[in-house]
């Protein structure tokens, strides 16, 4: 998005500038416009030009463009708008789609690895990078309607938490123990809650269900998934901070 955003802004700037101008005024749009490309890592060639023409201005700073100068400047202007709106053309771009019926705002928040009403903020900054990185994914699949990958991807970021949640209730290595595992262990533990308990079960269903090669997930079946997930996540992190 910064990529867009930075080459639509400097494509706006450069067609406000004006011939008659003062230079001063045409040095600093110059050079807005070249740090604003500057950050995106676009084409070298077009930054390296508008910064060597930059320079060269400033060597008369006080000084309106004379003719040939501002002849320079109308096919530079011509030249590199045209370049920049290049980098629109070669750009391939992915809208979220509309389908989900899951907040896309709030959905959107996760994919950027930043909390939202689905992790809050004490719980997701007490996700590890990599349990973070999973929920974000899931997040960006459901956004971009790859149902299957949304629910496995999910799975898999519980299947982290599960394992620390084993170890904090049972005082015992998990010793890389399925999810299958996990949750029949933990269902021997007689003060478990049940909500989360309900949430692991009917994980666990879908889990075993999920290892099958043909198994296809349809949208209602990841948003569940995920939806489950989220709560489970929340009932194991209510539990360990307290």
């Amino acid at each position: 998005m910064l990529h867009l955003l930075n080459s639509f802004l400097a494509s706006k700037r450069l067609h406000t500038i004006k011939l008659d101008d003062p230079r001063k005024e045409i040095i600093d749009d110059l050079n807005w416009i070249f740090y604003k490309l500057k950050e995106i890592n676009v084409d070298k060639n077009i930054i390296d030009k508008i910064n060597e023409y930059e320079r060269k201005l400033r060597q008369k700073v006080d000084e309106k463009l004379d003719y040939n100068e501002k002849e320079e400047l109308k096919t530079h202007l011509r030249v590199w708008s045209n370049m920049i709106e290049l980098l629109f053309e070669k750009r391939r771009i992915l809208e979220p789609s509309e389908l989900g019926t899951l907040n896309h705002d709030q959905l959107y928040e996760i994919s950027q690895e930043r909390s939202s009403s689905f992790f809050g903020y004490s719980i997701w900054n007490t996700l590890s990078d990599i349990e973070k990185n999973d929920f974000s994914e899931a997040a960006r699949c459901l956004l971009m309607i790859c149902w299957t990958a949304a629910a496995m991807i999910s799975l898999r970021g519980l299947e982290g938490i599960l394992r620390k949640y084993y170890e904090f209730r049972t005082e015992k290595e998990h010793k890389n123990r399925g999810m299958y595992i996990l949750i029949e262990e933990l269902q021997e533990i007689e003060d478990i809650k049940n909500t989360l308990m309900g949430y692991l079960n009917y994980l666990r269903g879908i889990r075993n269900m999920a290892e099958h090669p043909d198994r296809v997930f349809d949208q209602a079946e990841a948003e569940t998934v995920f939806i489950q997930v989220v709560g489970a996540v929340k009932d194991i992190y209510q539990e360990i901070s307290n």
